[in-house]
């Protein structure tokens, strides 16, 4: 027997939980535990304060990570521990490793992995990495591809190739 629960407007159907106890809002066939589909908007959470509003994601009590934002707060996504991964602010700046970024991109690290910025072509095979990694003990930016350093500009401007040093 069918032990789907609707909810009705007049005749027409707004909502649903199926016999598999998924949920579905604007479909009448829920392929996972909740599925909204339609025209416009799906989901818009509103406040009428400015507290964070936030989507959380938890994995067994423990929360994973979230995304929230106020009128006086950027939009964040943020880990388990409420640090802040990365941000776009309302200029549309996007700064990862940094809550201020100056620039379309920012990313910021306290190390050479933690700042670089990686391009990968994942077709055909074998992958092509580029990795572009400032060097904080030089103010260099060296240039890999699949992990060896072709190129390098160093903090004078000079442009190296197959070298580290000016003077090599």
């Amino acid at each position: 027997s069918d032990r789907t629960i609707k909810f009705m407007n007049d005749a027409s159907e707004r909502m649903r939980i199926d016999s598999s106890g998924n949920v579905g809002i604007g479909t009448a066939s829920p392929s996972n535990i909740l599925e909204i589909a339609g025209n416009g908007t799906p989901i818009n959470i509103n406040s009428t304060n400015d507290e964070v509003k936030k989507i959380q994601f938890e994995n067994s009590g423990v929360v994973q990570g979230f995304y929230g934002c106020s009128s006086s707060t950027p939009m964040r996504i943020l880990n388990g521990s409420s640090t802040e991964l990365m941000r776009i602010d309302s200029s549309g700046y996007v700064g990862i490793g940094t809550s201020s970024p100056s620039k379309a991109l920012e990313i910021s690290g306290a190390n050479n992995i933690a700042s670089t910025l990686r391009l990968k072509n994942t077709a055909p095979s074998p992958d092509n990495i580029w990795d572009f990694v400032p060097q904080y003990n030089s103010g260099d930016l060296a240039i890999l591809d699949d992990g060896t350093e072709r190129m390098r500009i160093d903090s004078s401007g000079n442009v190296l190739v197959g070298k580290t040093s000016a003077n090599t």
